[in-house]
């Protein structure tokens, strides 16, 4: 059983650090003001762009 713990830590990491990082994006945004604004951008564009690499990168 110990490859299933592996397995299943390796498939739900990088979900979990996405939620993660979109959540503390969202919090930054609405609870502070100017340059955090864009470190929150930031925050919440990069798992759409992780997303969209893994989502096209089998594509040719």
């Amino acid at each position: 059983m110990d490859w299933y713990k592996r397995a299943r830590k390796n498939l739900w990491a990088l979900p979990i650090a996405l939620s993660l990082l979109t959540l503390a994006g969202l919090f930054l945004a609405l609870l502070t003001t100017g340059l955090w604004h864009g470190v929150a951008w930031a925050m919440l564009t990069l798992p759409i762009g992780i997303t969209g690499w893994y989502a096209f990168a089998g594509r040719s």
